[in-house]
């Protein structure tokens, strides 16, 4: 029993001393710890932000500064903070360095925080510039004389400087340098870096001489490299219509520092063709024809066209030969001949039919530019023509000898497939009397074109034309308004719903280019001539819809038009109607 007793107490003072022990173990892990917080605290307490001084301000307001703090009084300060802080004060832009200390201060620690201010600007200058106007660059700019500078308003002014050459399409243009303001010279300069152009070639032209191409482009080595110009330049080469593909190449030159060469590449399409057919026309009834068309005559840009019909009512001659550069910069030279045996459409007050006709002249025209889109064309025509005695007419003949001068405008974007721009032309018409049965008049003519994109590939086209013709002439030289050409779905010339001596015409087409190939269309016609009173509310209206499928004489224009009854006709011929 004392045995067991003795056994039972061993136990528990062995088991009591190693709870002292384990108790005595956190205990001073505790205390560690709680020695270490003491610690901190009294650390952190040292460091407490008691008070911020500014120094060195002269221009820039203490607030300002203040404002871009992110600590404030009782705040805690560690290295991390005081330079996220400096950074912060240095973005501002105005110094041009930024300085601080710790000093102690009330238990805790005072922030002196001392700047030096950049120089005021009191001169900005401006080099390299020679594609934009001084005034033009200083005014857009963001920096002000007599205002201390700002490192970041500087950055921005770059931007705006790049800007301004970039919305005016100048390439590649740069800041080189920047030459800041000191103490001892207080002027700001933007040093610009304008590009020029190179060596121009061209690539892929095995058929159209090189000259024809180089000779549409309008800009040198002494002109900056703008993208706007570019474009307007290949715009003049695509319009010759010898190419499906303009593409140009633009690469830093290797001869010329600051220059980069233009590579046109250019991919030829067919120009010319010989078609041969058949078929049935109101005026002439059965026939076939024959033509030869020549558009870029051994790559040189010249157009020869030969044409010949043969029918049982009609026999047609026509040649012509049309030169863009005859003399010299778009100084053009077109003649045409022709000799036309059958019988031709007449329409006067009481009757209108065929008769038995023959006509044969020829005219010359030659084209000055006053810019590329403004143009004027002076034109000699003399043309004689003959009438049999038939059951509808009495033998007579008269002769044409007249002077035009006409004046075009045109800013269409593509010539034969406009989305955009305009076409306006003036015309007038001077007969002179050379022989005995010379027409004596004077022809008035107005047309203006409008293109009107809506969406892509898709868009508005607008024609308004009138005519006035004074003197006295034969009823075969009057307007006549139906038919293909002036109001679709109506018969026409010589059975046209109208005729006379002055006419007024307006169409609107909405035209979708489905393909380079193929166009679908709606339109609209309204025309009235003189035959039907001076009310030009008693004209008449066509609609309907239309294709055209480019051919290299043109587009082919099939439409079906509508008249005011409802009745459909169907008309085909070659280009637009406008």
């Amino acid at each position: 029993m004392k045995i067991l007793l003795w056994f039972v107490i061993s136990s528990l003072t062995v088991s009591v001393y190693g709870l002292d022990i384990t108790l005595n173990t956190q205990l001073d892990k505790k205390l560690e710890t709680i020695k270490k917080s003491s610690k901190k605290r009294n650390s952190f307490k040292f460091n407490i932000l008691r008070s911020i001084e500014i120094r060195g301000l002269n221009s820039i307001s203490e607030q300002s500064i203040r404002n871009e703090l992110s600590v404030f009084k009782g705040d805690e300060l560690d290295p991390f903070t005081i330079n996220r802080n400096l950074k912060r004060i240095e973005g501002m832009g105005y110094f041009d360095s930024v300085d601080s200390e710790l000093l102690d201060f009330e238990g805790g620690k005072k922030w002196v925080i001392t700047v030096k201010e950049n120089p005021i600007i009191e001169n900005i200058a401006v080099t390299g510039n020679e594609s934009l106007p001084l005034d033009d660059i200083l005014s857009a700019l963001k920096t002000e004389k007599g205002k201390i500078f700002n490192y970041s308003v500087i950055r921005e002014d770059v931007q705006i400087i790049e800007g301004l050459y970039k919305d005016q399409g100048f390439l590649f243009t740069k800041i080189k340098k920047v030459d800041l303001p000191t103490y001892k010279t207080k002027t700001l300069t933007f040093d610009i870096q304008e590009t020029s152009y190179g060596e121009i070639s061209v690539s892929g032209n095995t058929k159209t001489k090189d000259y024809v191409i180089l000779r549409e482009i309008e800009f040198d080595k002494e002109k900056k490299v703008n993208e706007k110009e570019i474009k307007n330049n290949l715009a003049k080469i695509y319009n010759l219509n010898y190419f499906s593909e303009v593409v140009p190449d633009i690469v830093p030159s290797e001869s010329t520092k600051n220059a980069y060469d233009i590579i046109i590449n250019v991919k030829e399409k067919s120009t010319d063709s010989i078609n041969f057919g058949g078929g049935w026309g109101q005026r002439s009834g059965g026939f076939l024809y024959s033509d030869l068309n020549i558009n870029n005559l051994l790559g040189t840009g010249q157009l020869i066209a030969l044409k010949g019909q043969w029918g049982s009512n009609l026999q047609t001659y026509q040649f012509k030969y049309h030169n863009p550069w005859m003399f010299g910069k778009r100084k053009s030279f077109t003649y045409r001949a022709w000799n036309t045996r059958g019988n031709f459409g007449f329409n006067n007050l009481t009757t209108s039919g065929f008769r038995p006709e023959t006509r044969y002249g020829m005219d010359a025209a030659v084209g000055l530019p006053h810019s590329y889109e403004l143009r004027s064309t002076h034109k000699i025509k003399t043309e004689d023509v003959y009438i049999s005695e038939s059951s509808t007419s009495v033998a007579s003949d008269y002769s044409i000898q007249s002077y035009t001068y006409s004046l075009g405008y045109d800013t269409r974007d593509v010539i034969f497939n406009p989305l955009n721009g305009a076409y306006y032309i003036i015309s007038i018409e001077n007969s002179f009397k050379f022989k005995s049965n010379s027409l004596i008049f004077t022809k008035y003519d107005a047309s203006f074109s409008n293109f009107y994109q809506t969406f892509e590939n898709q868009t508005i086209a607008t024609r308004v034309a009138i005519g006035k013709i004074n003197g006295t002439i034969q009823s075969t030289e009057y307007y006549y308004i139906g038919g293909p050409n002036t109001v679709r779905g109506y018969v026409e010339y010589p059975n046209s719903f109208a005729y006379g001596k002055a006419q007024l015409l307006g169409n609107i087409e909405y035209r979708f280019l489905l393909s380079d190939i193929f166009q679908f269309l709606f339109f609209i016609d309204a025309g009235w001539a003189s035959s039907l009173g001076n009310d030009i509310t008693q004209g008449k209206i066509g609609k309907g819809v239309g294709f055209r499928i480019n051919s290299p004489l043109g587009p082919i224009r099939i439409d079906f038009g509508i008249d005011e009854l409802g009745e459909m006709r169907t008309h085909f011929n070659i280009g637009h109607v406008f």
